[in-house]
C-alpha cells in the first residue's frame, strides 16, 4: 500500500482553510499507516521523532498526541508581487507533536519533535499550473521527458544570463549554440558513433567529466584504432556507463556532437596529441552547451534511480471545489540542507578529488551534475539547485568551497586577482593526480590561459607564467607554506624547481601572504634558465611596469622547464632549533601562520635568541634531527612586511614589528642553493644581520 485511506484524502486546500491554518494527525493512526506501508505517514511519523529522545518515543501517548501540520510559503517563484499573490504559493509543511489540547491548555509541544518538509510538483500539472503548489520537480525519474524539459527550461534561462555567456576572464563572449567546435568530437548523431574532424565546424556540442577508471582507460582512442573510428565508426555498448548515458542524454537533447576526453584526444605514450589538445581545453569547456559530471561510479543513471537518496510520497492534489475532483499528484519529501547531499557527493565526491576535474569544473559556463542523491545544476549566476527544486546556500565560510560555488568565481576584479590566483592554487594543490610528475602544472594550464586573459583585460603590463607562479607576483609567490595538518610532504622527481608550491605533492597555502599587509621587496630577480641553458628573454620585469614585447607571448607555455631561477639576495646563517609551543607562538609580537612552527635563532655559536619561526616543507625536514647533519641553513631574505591593524587583531598597542620574510635554503654546490621552508624573522639583530651582509646572486634550483 502506498497510501492509508486518511493520506488518500488528504486535501492541501483543506489544510489551509482550517483555524490557524492547522490540521492534525492522531499519532496512533500515523503508526499504523507507516507499519502498513504508508509512505506518507512513514515520511511524518519519521521526521517529528528524529529528534525525540529514543527511549521515550515507545511511551509516548498515541491516542492523545497528534502530529500538528501547517503548510508554509518559504520560497518564493517571483519578484513580482502581484504573481506572487496567484494561487496558495505553498512549498513545505511544518509539523510538531502535541497533545489534542495543547492550544487550550497552553502546553508547548512535545521537545525535538518539530519537523519541516518540502513540497513540490511536476511542471505541467494541475497543481503547479494553479501555483498551488510553488516547489517544482523535474520528476524522479531523470530519464523522463519532464526531466529532459525542465532540463532545456534551465538552459534557456541560463543563456540569458550575461555571466554565462563569456569567458571566465570576461574578455571574450560566448555563444554555445555557434561555436567553434574541438579538434574532434564524436557525433551521435547515427546508429554508430563517429570520431569526426571538426575543428573547422561550428555549432553545440556537450563536454564529459568523469573519473578514468579501468573501463575508461580500454576504451580510449589510440593510434591504433583512430583511423577505424573515424571511418567505421564505433558502438555505444563497448563504453563505460557513464559514457553511454552521457551520448544518450546528447540524443534526447538533439545536440550532434559530445566532447569526451578519452575518445577525442588520441592517447598513448607514442601520441603528441595530448600535449597539443592539453593547452586548448580552456577554450573546449567553456564554449560547450554545458558539462555533464558524472559524479557516480555506476554513470549517470544509477540503479535504483528514484528518489536519488530522498524518501518521497506521492499524495493525491484535489482542486478547490468542496468534494473536489483529484487532479494528478505532488510530493512530499523531509526537508533537509541542501549542503549535506551536496557535500557528501560533489565538494567530497570522488570526482571533485581529480586534479583534471578542477579546470573542467571552474572553466565550465554551466555544469549538470549526475549524484546518488540527485541531480544538481550550475552555472555563474545562481547557486546551486537540485532536480528537486531545492537551492544551495552560502556556506557559513565561503573561502573554503570558493571554486565550488560559481558565482563567486569572478577574475574581474583587478584588487583580488592575484590573491585569486592563490586561492586557486590552495584548492588545487590538495587534489589528486594519477601521474603528477607530468599533470601538475599542465592540469591548471587551461585556468592559467584565462587568468592570462584576464590579467591582460586589467593592466597592460608583461606578466609571464612561470612554474605556476606570476612573474608580477613572483616575490610573494615564493613565500607558499605547506599545510601542517599533513604530514607527508614528498618531493616530487620532476623537472619543477624546489622554489614552486608545484614541486611538492602536498596542499600548500598562502593566507599568510593575503593578509593586509604592506611589503617593500628585498631581493631583485636577475633571470630565469632552463635546464640545458637557455635563458629566459630580457630584460626581466624588475617591479616596475614594461611594455609587452611583440615577439613575446602573453604567457609562456605551461611545460616550459624555466628551472633555475637567478636572484640577487642577502643570506644569513640561521639555526634550527625545536617546535614553538602553541601558547609559546601566540605571544610572539610578530605574525604568525599555521603551526607546527619551529624556533629559529642567529646564533652559530651556542647563542640561543629566538628571532623568527620557520615552517619547512618536505617530511625529509619535519625532525629535529634532520638539521644535525653538519650542513649549514641560511635564510634568504625575500621581503619586509609591515601587517596592517595588527594592533587590532591582538589588542597590540603599537601594532607588529615588522617582519622580515625569508624562504629557508640549503646550498647544492657552490652558489647553488634549493629551498626547504619558509618563515619570518624579526628583530634588531635580524635586520642588523641583512643590512649587513653582502648582497650576491645566486641560483636557485
Amino acid at each position: 500500500m502506498d497510501l492509508c485511506f486518511s493520506c488518500q484524502r488528504f486535501n492541501i486546500h483543506s489544510l489551509c482553510q482550517s483555524p490557524g491554518g492547522w490540521g492534525t494527525y492522531q499519532l496512533k493512526l500515523a503508526r499504523e499507516g507507516a507499519q502498513a506501508g504508508c509512505s506518507f505517514c512513514r515520511i511524518l511519523l519519521d521526521g517529528v521523532l528524529e529528534n525525540v529522545p529514543t527511549e521515550g518515543r515507545d511511551n509516548l501517548d498515541g491516542e492523545n498526541l497528534r502530529i500538528f501540520l501547517q503548510a508554509t510559503r518559504s520560497r518564493t517563484s517571483s519578484s513580482n508581487l502581484a504573481s506572487q499573490m496567484k494561487g496558495l504559493q505553498i512549498d513545505g509543511l511544518s509539523a510538531f507533536l502535541a497533545s489534542a489540547s495543547y492550544k487550550m491548555d497552553g502546553e508547548k509541544p512535545l521537545k525535538g519533535s518539530d519537523a519541516t518538509f518540502r513540497i513540490c510538483a511536476e511542471k505541467g500539472s494541475y497543481a503547479a499550473t494553479t501555483r498551488a503548489i510553488a516547489g517544482r520537480s523535474l520528476g524522479r525519474d531523470p530519464r523522463s521527458p519532464s526531466f529532459l524539459q525542465g532540463l532545456q527550461e534551465w538552459l534557456a534561462t541560463c543563456l540569458q544570463h550575461p555571466r554565462c555567456c563569456q569567458t571566465l576572464s570576461g574578455v571574450e563572449k560566448l555563444d554555445p549554440y555557434n561555436a567553434m567546435l574541438p579538434t574532434r568530437c564524436i557525433n551521435v548523431t547515427g546508429e554508430r558513433l563517429l570520431l569526426e574532424e571538426t575543428s573547422k565546424i561550428t555549432g553545440s556540442y556537450l563536454t564529459l567529466s568523469h573519473r578514468w577508471t579501468e573501463e575508461a582507460e580500454s576504451s580510449q582512442t589510440t593510434r591504433l584504432n583512430v583511423q577505424e573510428r573515424q571511418d567505421a565508426g564505433f558502438e555505444v555498448g563497448g563504453l563505460p556507463k557513464a559514457f553511454q548515458d552521457a551520448i544518450w542524454l546528447a540524443q534526447q537533447l538533439s545536440i550532434p556532437y559530445l566532447w569526451i576526453d578519452s575518445i577525442c584526444i588520441i592517447q598513448g605514450h607514442e601520441s603528441t596529441d595530448w600535449a597539443a589538445e592539453a593547452g586548448k581545453m580552456a577554450g573546449y569547456y567553456q564554449a560547450s552547451l554545458f558539462t555533464i559530471a558524472a559524479a557516480h561510479s555506476e554513470g549517470l543513471f544509477p540503479s535504483p534511480t528514484p528518489p536519488f537518496g530522498r524518501r518521497l510520497a506521492r499524495v493525491p492534489f484535489f482542486d478547490r471545489a468542496k468534494g473536489g475532483k483529484q487532479r494528478g499528484y505532488f510530493y512530499v519529501y523531509p526537508s533537509r540542507p541542501l549542503d549535506t547531499d551536496y557535500d557528501a557527493d560533489v565538494r567530497n565526491g570522488i570526482l571533485l578529488r581529480r586534479g583534471w576535474v578542477f579546470q573542467e569544473w571552474l572553466l565550465s559556463r554551466r555544469l549538470v551534475t549526475f549524484a546518488p542523491t540527485g541531480i544538481y545544476f550550475d552555472c555563474q549566476s545562481e547557486f546551486t539547485k537540485n532536480s528537486l527544486g531545492d537551492r544551495l546556500g552560502i556556506p557559513k565560510d565561503p573561502s573554503q568551497y570558493a571554486f565550488l560555488i560559481k558565482p563567486l568565481v569572478k577574475l574581474d576584479r583587478q584588487e583580488r586577482l592575484e590573491d585569486s590566483w592563490f586561492d586557486i592554487v590552495e584548492a588545487f594543490s590538495a587534489l589528486e593526480l594519477t601521474f603528477p610528475q607530468k599533470d601538475r602544472l599542465l592540469a591548471l594550464s587551461g585556468i592559467a590561459t584565462e587568468f592570462s586573459a584576464a590579467i591582460g583585460s586589467l593592466r597592460p603590463v608583461f606578466d609571464p607564467f612561470i612554474c605556476g607562479l606570476w612573474l608580477q607576483d613572483m616575490y610573494r609567490g615564493l613565500l607558499w607554506q605547506a599545510r601542517r595538518k599533513y604530514n607527508k610532504h614528498a618531493r616530487m622527481d620532476s623537472w619543477i624547481p624546489s622554489w614552486s608550491w608545484a614541486s611538492l605533492l602536498a596542499p600548500v597555502s598562502f593566507s599568510f601572504m593575503k593578509r593586509p599587509q604592506t611589503i617593500a621587496v628585498a631581493c631583485e630577480i636577475q633571470t630565469f634558465t632552463t635546464r640545458n641553458g637557455a635563458v629566459y628573454p630580457s630584460p626581466i620585469w624588475r617591479g616596475k611596469e614594461s611594455s609587452q614585447s611583440s615577439d613575446i607571448a602573453s604567457h609562456y607555455p605551461i611545460t616550459a622547464e624555466y628551472t633555475n631561477l637567478y636572484i640577487e639576495c642577502s643570506l644569513c646563517l640561521v639555526t634550527v632549533l625545536d617546535l614553538f609551543t602553541e601558547k609559546g607562538s601566540a605571544s610572539l609580537s610578530v605574525p604568525v601562520p599555521e603551526g607546527p612552527l619551529r624556533k629559529i635563532s642567529l646564533g652559530n655559536d651556542g647563542a640561543r635568541d629566538i628571532c623568527g619561526w620557520a615552517c619547512f616543507d618536505d617530511s625529509d625536514f619535519q625532525d629535529q634531527r634532520a638539521f644535525w647533519d653538519g650542513q649549514d641553513t641560511f635564510a634568504l631574505h625575500v621581503l619586509t612586511s609591515k601587517p596592517k591593524n595588527g594592533w587590532l587583531e591582538q589588542g597590540l598597542l603599537w601594532g607588529w614589528e615588522p617582519l622580515y620574510m625569508v624562504i629557508f635554503v640549503r646550498r647544492v654546490e657552490d652558489e647553488t642553493y634549493r629551498r626547504i621552508g619558509m618563515g619570518g624573522l624579526w628583530g634588531s639583530a635580524a635586520k642588523k644581520r641583512f643590512s649587513s651582509s653582502l648582497r650576491s646572486t645566486i641560483r636557485f634550483v
